[in-house]
């Protein structure tokens, strides 16, 4: 019912995502989707479709790219969340329903401006707000390498995962943080 909504031929298989979508576009391993994806560059052609009973719960509980952690937001907070993130590209829907689903395409990403070249001076000095970000950056790194942040061999010996790990901690931060979560 849900493939004939969607304009697809019922002979056709309806999942979540291919097999290749997980690790090239998604970026994210099976059993770890979730509405955090969609601020990711690679998702800029995805669409994300939400049943409406979403926007009744009292919080909703999704894992933050990686599924030892649970991450708690009202729907006011997703949804404030998906504008921002993925403007036009997500919908909540009434899965129950019978009514045809038309998933649009979202919005084209703004056109890079071009890049003019000019000489550069012979001696730069870095300005106040980059030898902030350097400290900033240089502090993290230390606070990691002290115990800060989870090191690889603090489960080496028994975790081995399929696919290269990436860090996505600060980053799901600073994507809430730019929401108002």
């Amino acid at each position: 019912v849900l493939s004939a909504r969607l304009g697809i031929k019922p002979s056709a298989p309806l999942r979540l995502a291919a097999d290749e979508m997980f690790d090239g576009v998604l970026q994210i391993p099976k059993g770890s989707v979730n509405p955090f994806v969609m601020a990711q560059a690679s998702c800029d052609e995805v669409t994300l479709l939400l049943d409406h009973k979403f926007l009744q719960c009292e919080q909703l509980l999704f894992h933050p790219m990686q599924s030892d952690f649970t991450t708690a937001l009202g729907p006011d907070q997703l949804t404030a969340f998906l504008e921002r993130a993925a403007p036009g590209r997500h919908a909540y829907v009434d899965l129950s329903s019978d009514a045809k689903i038309d998933v649009a395409p979202g919005p084209l990403p703004p056109a890079a401006p071009e890049c003019k070249l000019e000489a550069k001076p012979e001696s730069v000095k870095p300005s106040e707000s980059q030898q902030q970000q350097g400290q900033q950056q240089e502090q993290q790194q230390q606070q990691q390498q002290e115990g800060g942040g989870t090191a690889k061999a603090d489960y080496a010996d028994w975790h081995a995962p399929p696919w290269p790990e990436r860090n996505v901690f600060f980053a799901h931060r600073a994507w809430l943080q730019r929401c108002g979560v």
